[in-house]
């Protein structure tokens, strides 16, 4: 996303010396004058994407996946304001970048919990056979 993504970062706006305008990074076919390639929010994406450990552990013990969750979410709010303190991101690059990494670890989790379902049905069809 972050290749084919035209938005530019703050530090990149004219009103703070660089060259772009202000264009929303969900208008993907306006150029804003920059140089782009600024969203998603690569450095909090590093911690959104320990989300999918959340999922494997609150089927094991759900107390730690509490935990592994809040850790996960801390870290990549630090990341995300820690860049957007830079000029390099804006809040909601944050917070979509952490949507789109729970997005993507709820839908891995539930794709592979189908996938368990359909092979335990068929290991019972093939043992009725039997």
């Amino acid at each position: 996303m972050k290749h084919g993504s035209r938005t530019s970062c703050p530090w990149d706006l004219d009103q703070f010396g660089g060259v772009a305008r202000y264009v929303s990074h969900w208008s993907w076919a306006r150029a804003d004058g920059g140089p782009g390639h600024c969203f998603p929010a690569g450095h909090a994406s590093a911690a959104f994407a320990f989300f999918g450990g959340y999922f494997v552990l609150a089927r094991r013990v759900r107390g730690l996946a509490r935990w592994w969750l809040l850790a996960a979410v801390v870290g990549g709010l630090l990341l995300g304001v820690t860049q957007q303190m830079r000029g390099a991101h804006y809040m909601s690059h944050t917070l979509w970048t952490a949507w789109l990494c729970w997005t993507t670890a709820l839908l891995i989790d539930r794709t592979c919990q189908w996938w368990r379902s359909r092979a335990a049905q068929a290991a019972l069809s093939s043992q009725a056979l039997l």
